[in-house]
Parts: structure tokens; sequence; C-alpha cells
């Protein structure tokens, strides 16, 4: 009876940690948000504390992203089913996005219409040998980003660190738009982190409104 019980334990162990158990990498981002506008850096204090981390393994991929007190952004994609789930928390209210795996092909073609020129500049960033990318949009924003050939993270679509043309992990970025600078440099990488079940839960919480992607692209003035 004894033996019996301690078998059922174990397999309900196991089968409730399956896709969690295995190796996840985790990697944490500082963000910073700069300007020589005065009227801007008296709102610098709004950023503060803003960072991003990535939670990824063979099945799943998470990409939290705090900036400052203005909002908070999870995105979470199966990569087996090719479906993602997006929640934002900001001043506007808590909206939530489904997207599929057309949602997120639509999505990757969007944020890869970009030219990029990779550079041989190198630098140490998190103990992880880096070389510098060169993105430019479409509109002629500069994304200038190093990235790590010694890092894989596997798939990461439908995430805000996919690009099909950078050959490795994006470890550093910056860009600026009018007056202000923001960039985000990794600072801490586990390469076997633990996480539970909560880390890749697609459930959509109370209080967040679904939305559909075009709904949040018109919010955003697109």
């Amino acid at each position: 009876m004894k033996l019996n019980f301690l078998f059922t334990f174990i397999l309900a162990v196991v089968l409730s940690t399956g896709a969690f158990g295995q190796k996840t990498t985790h990697i944490v981002y500082n963000m910073s948000v700069s300007s020589d506008n005065p009227q801007m850096q008296s709102m610098q204090s709004m950023f503060e504390g803003s960072k991003m981390e990535i939670f990824a393994n063979e099945k799943f991929c998470r990409v939290n992203l705090s900036l400052g007190s203005l909002t908070t952004t999870s995105t979470t994609v199966d990569l087996t089913a090719k479906d993602a789930v997006l929640l934002i928390n900001s001043m506007a209210g808590k909206m939530a996005m489904k997207l599929n795996a057309e949602d997120l092909k639509k999505k990757d073609i969007e944020q890869n219409n970009l030219s990029v020129r990779l550079t041989d500049s190198v630098k140490k960033i998190a103990g992880y040998t880096c070389k510098k990318a060169i993105l430019t949009t479409h509109d002629s924003l500069q994304l200038d980003m190093w990235y790590t050939t010694d890092l894989d993270l596997g798939e990461l679509s439908g995430t805000p660190l996919e690009y099909d043309k950078i050959p490795g992990t994006p470890m550093e970025f910056s860009i600026q738009k009018g007056p202000i600078t923001m960039k985000c440099t990794a600072s801490q990488v586990d390469l076997n982190a633990t996480t539970d079940s909560a880390t890749f839960d697609m459930t959509i919480p109370e209080g967040y409104k679904l939305m559909s992607l075009d709904d949040l692209k018109k919010m955003g003035g697109q």
C-alpha cells in the first residue's frame, strides 16, 4: 500500500512538471531611458526600475517587459502549439491578446521589416563575447544591437527578441527616437533556471480585456 502510494505520488509530480522540469535559460536585461531634453529629463523617474527578462526552453518562451511605473507586458509562446498570449498592464488598462500561428508569422514579418548590417566590432556582455549589428527600420530609425553566438535560446517567434537576420542571441540594444535614447543590456544569465507551472502559464488572468491584434494597433495609432 505504501509503495503504491509512493509510486502514485512520484507519477503525479512527473506529470505535473514535465514541461517545466527541463533545462530553461533565464536572462535579465537592465533598461535605461535618457534624454537631453529638459522636459523629458523630468519624466525619467517614471522609467526607474525598467527591465526585461526572458525564460526559454525547447517548448516555451516567455518575455516580461517592465517600463518603470508606466506599463508591464508579458509574452508567453507555446513553441509546440505555435500560439501565444500577450498581457499588457498600463495606464490604459489591462489588455490581453491571443495569437495563433498565422498571427505570430505576421508579427514576425512586421518586426523583421528592416535592413541589417553585421559588423566586426566585439565586446563582452555578461561574460559573453558579442558582435555588433546595425538595424535600420523602414522609417530610418537605427537600432544598435550586440549579439552572441555562444548562447542559443532556440526559437523566439512572437517575442520582442525575434530577429531573423541576427545570427545569435541579442544581449544589448539601443535606439534613439527624437530626444529619447533607450538602452537594454543583459546583466544576468542563468542556463539552468528554476521554473514552475506559473512561469509558462498561458491562462488570461481575471480583469484583463481580450482584444485582437488590430484593436491594439488602433490604440497605438497604427
